[in-house]
């Protein structure tokens, strides 16, 4: 990003600039940064196979570098996200072979204090210049758990929710424990963390417990086989030659 704080039209331009690519690679490189890694190998294989099945991510991206408001990129993550939800064939629904609006979001958010308009002042990030490999606001933070928060109440496993952000479990209570009071949403989701951590608990409680269970039903089912025993065999044995 340029040092004496010049203002850009859109996201494309200030992601560009910073970048230093021409504005016209800017769809095909968001795109490619926006894929979660461990599709990457099969995405290349689409994309030489079949590059229109791209098109309508590359027409999403376009949108999101339009974007000179925090509203407009907001709208533009929700397309891609939208993609997800709408579009459940092979390639998206089977191979998870799709952007992930997350990921838009942290790699393009960071630029909106670099826009002219006046609606990118508003937003919680500083007015100054610095990597954005190193950013990570707090509207990006809330926006992964609400991410986390929605695949879980859809019926995603939370391994699988975790990763598609990139945050560990622990990592997901503490922004929780910062980020929660004020908004009723995340309240609620730490209150639901907390009693599934509780049932995990009480599961293993219960596991234990079986297993103890099941060892002392051994040693009574062992002690009543030796209670049993003829008492005149033991009898003789004791009798003094």
């Amino acid at each position: 990003m340029s040092k004496n704080g010049d203002k850009y039209g859109n996201l494309r331009e200030a992601y560009c600039a910073h970048y230093r690519f021409p504005v016209h690679q800017f769809e095909r490189r968001l795109v490619w940064r926006c894929f979660p890694f461990y599709v990457i190998p099969f995405a290349m294989v689409f994309w030489v196979i079949e590059r229109s099945l791209f098109e309508k991510d590359l027409e999403a991206a376009r949108n999101a570098g339009n974007a000179t408001t925090p509203e407009e990129l907001e709208g533009a993550i929700h397309e891609f996200e939208n993609l997800r939800g709408v579009e459940r064939g092979f390639r998206r629904g089977k191979l998870g072979i799709c952007i992930r609006g997350i990921l838009v979001g942290e790699h393009l958010e960071p630029f909106l204090p670099f826009l002219r308009a006046k609606a990118a002042a508003s937003i919680d990030l500083p007015a100054y210049a610095v990597p954005v490999e190193l950013r990570d606001s707090g509207a990006i933070t809330i926006r992964r758990i609400r991410k986390i928060r929605d695949d879980i109440v859809q019926g995603r496993s939370m391994e699988s929710a975790l990763n598609d952000t990139g945050m560990t479990a622990q990592e997901l209570r503490e922004h929780l424990s910062i980020h929660s009071p004020g908004r009723v949403d995340l309240v609620w989701f730490a209150e639901y963390l907390a009693q599934l951590d509780e049932v995990i608990k009480l599961r293993q409680e219960a596991k234990r417990l079986t297993l103890v269970a099941a060892e002392l039903s051994a040693r009574l089912v062992e002690f009543e086989t030796n209670a049993n025993k003829s008492p005149s065999g033991l009898n003789e044995e004791r009798l003094p030659i």
